[in-house]
């Protein structure tokens, strides 16, 4: 068995064959050794599909696929409380040419497992902070994708009224064409009062990841040339997961944190600051899965309206 280290976890990988969520010997083998050598560890458990067949059925077969893992190391002595999280991440997305073999990497549940023993469970907690997380990354965009073409989506952007009607928010100046061409969807962010929300669903992440697309650079930097065209405006960015059982946050795969929607969240709150946004303009927080607007997920559809940024306004 190998075991891969990434920032205090080590990662176990099982495979599975199309459609089918029993384990084999050869993933009955790796669990053994995860049971022998490491069962005083905490562990986390995902499980996930490829591309073939529905999201929905896919979804099954990626939470089944997390539950036998467990139950096989349960049985094989490794105590139900090292268990910290046992979720299915559904069906993985890729830009490849479909082929009726799937993609085998992604017909998987991955264990991942904390070094030392008895290691604490990591904790994770809602916050703001004023300045970027050591160690980071910030993300990096090419003169080429610079030069996307910016164009409104005003069908996609939902505004949630805060309540707050006593305000009276300092006049902005109007702003040329120019500029209301360049912000695009974040044009009502300019009338919006403290503590009106607005929800965005159109930038999208990288599955278990905090990175954004590619598709979604045009609609982040419609948000810099905004905040930067309302010199009065400070926002909150608040981060959402889907897909997760209870009210607990996602693992991100690229930290290997329990804490996704707050490092998505951070993600676009550290480019805003690198492009030259003042931090006290800016606050970032992640509400994990505890804010969902689709109470169960059963298509990918609901799932992209749980897993959602959102843009509170502070003041204006």
């Amino acid at each position: 068995m190998q075991l891969r280290a990434q920032k205090g976890y080590d990662t176990v990988k099982i495979y599975f064959p199309i459609n089918i969520t029993r384990l084999d010997t050869a993933a009955t083998k790796k669990l053994d050794s995860i049971a022998r050598f490491a069962s005083n560890r905490i562990m986390l458990v995902y499980g996930y599909a490829d591309y073939l067949g529905y999201e929905p059925s896919n979804m099954d077969l990626a939470i089944t696929r997390a539950e036998n893992v467990k139950q096989y190391l349960i049985d094989h002595k490794v105590d139900r409380s090292r268990f910290l999280v046992c979720e299915g991440i559904g069906q993985v997305s890729r830009n490849v040419n479909r082929s009726p073999e799937g993609f085998p990497e992604d017909r998987r549940v991955d264990v991942f497992i904390r070094r030392g023993n008895d290691a604490p469970p990591p904790q994770t907690k809602d916050t703001t902070a004023s300045a970027p997380k050591k160690g980071m990354k910030v993300m990096e965009f090419t003169e080429e994708a610079r030069l996307v073409p910016v164009k409104p989506f005003e069908e996609e952007v939902d505004v949630v009224p805060g309540g707050n009607t006593a305000y009276k928010r300092k006049p902005q100046k109007p702003l040329t064409p120019e500029q209301v061409k360049e912000n695009g969807i974040f044009n009502k962010l300019g009338d919006l009062q403290p503590n009106d929300v607005m929800r965005v669903q159109n930038i999208y992440f990288l599955p278990t990841r905090h990175i954004i697309t590619k598709e979604s650079v045009p609609i982040v930097l419609q948000l810099l040339a905004t905040l930067k065209n309302f010199p009065n405006l400070a926002i909150r960015i608040e981060g959402h997961v889907c897909c997760v059982r209870g009210d607990s946050d996602a693992m991100d795969t690229d930290t290997y944190e329990l804490s996704l929607s707050i490092n998505r969240a951070r993600h676009i709150y550290e480019f805003l600051i690198a492009n030259g946004i003042s931090a006290d303009r800016l606050e970032y927080i992640g509400f994990a899965r505890r804010r969902p607007i689709i109470p169960f997920e059963k298509t990918e559809q609901d799932a992209q309206v749980n897993r959602r940024v959102e843009i509170r306004v502070l003041r204006n």
